[in-house]
């Protein structure tokens, strides 16, 4: 009876969290750093001090806001000037987008024809001299 009690508290705290989270994650530029920050930490206390507790459902609630925390705290260290992006080649502005990923006909050779030299010597697996 009293894990029910328990789940019937937890449940509205969560939906109030998720909540939270979705307020402060809404924001822009300084406004949404500062408030991730702050409910990512309040959130990770938050879930650290109800896993004390050994009660299994406060300590899924604990995890949760755990969680929670963490990906508040993440989006509140994102960089605000942000222009360079690890995934995103210079290069990927000029080709043609439908084309990239797809296998050039005549294999390693063909590529190493029509690749620049600083790409061949960072590919040093391939074998084919140029």
């Amino acid at each position: 009876m009293q894990s029910y009690l328990e789940i019937l508290i937890i449940l509205p705290l969560l939906v109030l969290c998720y909540q939270l989270y979705s307020y402060s994650v809404s924001g822009e530029g300084r406004e949404r750093q500062a408030r991730c920050q702050g409910l990512g930490i309040a959130f990770m206390s938050c879930g650290i001090v109800s896993l004390v507790f050994k009660s299994a459902p406060v300590a899924f609630f604990g995890l949760v806001l755990m969680m929670f925390g963490f990906r508040l705290l993440a989006k509140g260290l994102d960089r605000l000037d942000k222009k360079i992006f690890i995934d995103r080649c210079e290069d990927d502005a000029l080709r043609n987008p439908l084309t990239v990923n797809r296998p050039r006909p005549g294999g390693a050779a063909a590529m190493l024809e029509t690749c620049p030299e600083d790409v061949v010597q960072l590919a040093g697996c391939i074998t084919t001299e140029k």
